[in-house]
């Protein structure tokens, strides 16, 4: 390898001294570099071609590019709309959950408000209608024991003689179970008559109207059967209900009324008889001023019989 190179070192100086080295050069001929041709017509068309399909390209990758940035934005938007409707609808839902959930808690409070408004309503008209009965009953036993201590000339009431129970039976002023019920009929709607007043009462009536004494006999038997009835059911009451409660309650309040305003009317008559003297004088106009207080009292005990007869048969608890 050494030697080689030695070799050609030396042949390099030789041809280096050797002086027609350079006209050697200079005759060397070269092949002629050649110039770029012109293009042609053709070459210009498909290079224009291959820049605009080349740029058609990059539009489209720019339009593709821009279409799924858009496509993309939709679709970030639509999630964002469906997420925003979805928790516009949780809201709501939650919303009316809370609504639905108000709304029964207040109907529950109303119906339990109703529930303690019908008990205390019940109740109320329970302890009334029971005060009541037993006001009413306590009132017919009360003369049910005066019958018993009632004196032999039966407090001077002489009509008594002058009625009875038909041709050839006992005067009501006998010892009959319905004589002594008849008188005790009439002490009662006469309650507000003190014991000298009735008296007065029986003299005014065997001159003008015994007729009236029947009147009283009705409205006793109404007010017995009433109250013995009720009295009886009076710790089963609480089985009906509010309406049932309210009509016999306002039944029985008018049997009671009705008693309460024969027996003021009765004190009445004898006020009227002691302040004018005409009644006192023409027997007459007596029988006309008591006859139409007995059309009143025969109303009245039609009236107390129709309500008797409703409580006895509808209220049976």
């Amino acid at each position: 390898m050494k030697y080689n190179i030695i070799t050609y070192t030396f042949i390099f100086l030789l041809s280096a001294c050797n002086p027609n080295f350079n006209t050697a050069q200079k005759d060397i001929k070269y092949p002629p570099i050649e110039k770029p041709r012109p293009k042609t017509e053709d070459e210009l068309k498909k290079k224009q071609e291959e820049d605009e399909l080349k740029k058609k390209q990059e539009e489209d990758e720019l339009k593709k590019k821009q279409e799924e940035d858009e496509l993309k934005k939709k679709q970030e938007e639509d999630e964002l709309k469906k997420k925003q409707e979805e928790d516009e609808l949780r809201k709501k839902q939650e919303e009316d959950e809370l609504k639905k959930k108000q709304e029964e808690d207040e109907l529950k409070k109303k119906q339990e408000e109703d529930e303690l408004r019908k008990k205390q309503l019940k109740n109320t008209l329970l302890n009334d209608l029971r005060e009541q009965i037993k006001e009413a009953y306590y009132f017919k036993e009360k003369y049910v024991k005066n019958m018993e201590k009632e004196p032999k000339d039966q407090y001077g009431m002489q009509a008594f003689n002058r009625l009875n129970w038909g041709k050839g039976t006992e005067d009501v002023s006998g010892n009959s179970a319905r004589s002594i019920k008849f008188r005790r009929h009439t002490y009662t709607l006469l309650s507000t008559l003190d014991i000298h007043e009735l008296k007065e009462f029986s003299d005014i009536m065997q001159k003008g109207k015994l007729e009236i004494f029947l009147s009283f006999s009705h409205l006793g038997h109404s007010l017995d059967k009433a109250s013995d009835h009720l009295y009886s059911k009076k710790d089963n009451l609480d089985k009906l209900n509010i309406s049932d409660l309210e009509q016999l309650k306002n039944s029985f309040k008018k049997i009671l009324s009705i008693i309460k305003s024969v027996s003021e009317m009765s004190k009445q008559i004898i006020l009227d008889y002691k302040n004018n003297n005409l009644i006192q004088t023409d027997v007459n106009e007596l029988k006309s001023y008591l006859n139409k207080l007995n059309n009143e009292f025969k109303e009245k005990a039609v009236e107390a019989e129709r309500l008797q007869k409703f409580i006895v048969s509808t209220y049976n608890p």
